[in-house]
C-alpha cells in the first residue's frame, strides 16, 4: 500500500498508475501523510482504491478491537484521501452475506 514508505525503500514520482490500499491503514497512526505519500507516488490519471469492511460492523469484533486496529469511520478516511490530493471519484457499497464493505476509488 505504501511504495515508498521508508522500510521498505523509496519510489518515484508518478510511478504507479493503480495501486490498491488494505489492512495497513488501519496501524497508521498518521493516516494524511499516509495518503499524501500516496498521491506523490501515483502518476497523473491514476487511481488508488481503498477498500475497507463496514466500519459499523467491524467495531463489533473484539478481535480486531481488541488487537490494535484503528477503525475509521468512512467520512473520515474520505475527507483524508481529499486533503492529500486524492479527491473520491466513487465509493461503492458491497454486501455479501451479512457483511458490508466499502470501495472508496480515488485518484489524481
Amino acid at each position: 500500500m505504501w511504495p515508498a514508505h521508508p522500510h521498505h525503500g523509496g519510489a518515484g514520482d508518478n510511478c504507479p498508475s493503480r495501486s490498491p490500499g488494505g489492512t495497513p491503514r488501519h496501524f497508521v497512526d498518521d493516516l494524511a501523510g499516509a495518503f499524501a505519500e500516496v498521491a506523490r507516488v501515483l502518476r497523473p490519471g491514476g487511481r488508488f482504491v481503498l477498500g475497507i469492511g463496514d466500519p459499523d460492523l467491524m467495531r463489533r469484533a473484539r478481535m480486531l478491537t481488541d488487537n490494535g486496529f484503528r477503525i475509521r469511520p468512512v467520512a473520515e478516511l474520505e475527507s483524508a484521501l481529499d486533503g492529500a490530493g486524492l479527491p473520491l471519484r466513487n465509493h461503492e457499497r458491497v454486501a455479501h452475506s451479512g457483511l458490508g464493505f466499502h470501495l472508496l476509488v480515488s485518484g489524481k
